[in-house]
């Protein structure tokens, strides 16, 4: 897996997987210069998975906050997976999914984990789940 690092944070794909760390706060800039590293290697018409270590991470800026609710408009997002959380970090989780659910109608599934072993484990039980669920197609033409 190709990582990539902004700041202090990092921030990888496999597959249809993305990988996140987040290290001390995070900023607007250092979000859109994530994004800009892995536009490439996403295609937006393909859902993709989000794995977050927050285990160092500290709270994200007011802007950052925002451009996280609007570029999961432009996302397809199957699920989240979030491992590292304490109480803190949870209230800040929260804090991002407000801003998220003022801005866009659907939220991907969130699921909490403890360890990166865990998180794709989960994924991988979420595909199955979900392997004969109507896609987006199906639904409109069903």
């Amino acid at each position: 897996m190709q990582r990539y690092q902004v700041s202090k944070h990092s921030v990888g794909i496999q597959g249809d997987v993305l990988y996140v760390k987040y290290v001390a706060g995070v900023t607007l800039e250092e979000l859109q210069q994530m994004d800009a590293l892995v536009a490439p290697h996403v295609d937006p018409l393909l859902p993709i998975y989000v794995v977050y270590d927050v285990s160092e991470a500290g709270l994200m800026t007011p802007q950052a906050r925002r451009h996280s609710a609007e570029r999961n408009k432009e996302m397809r997002c199957s699920a989240a997976v979030i491992y590292g959380t304490t109480l803190f970090t949870r209230a800040a989780i929260a804090l991002v999914l407000s801003a998220v659910r003022l801005i866009s109608k659907s939220l991907p599934e969130i699921a909490y984990v403890n360890s990166e072993l865990e998180a794709d484990a989960w994924i991988a039980a979420h595909r199955l789940r979900n392997r004969d669920a109507p896609g987006p197609i199906d639904k409109r033409l069903g």
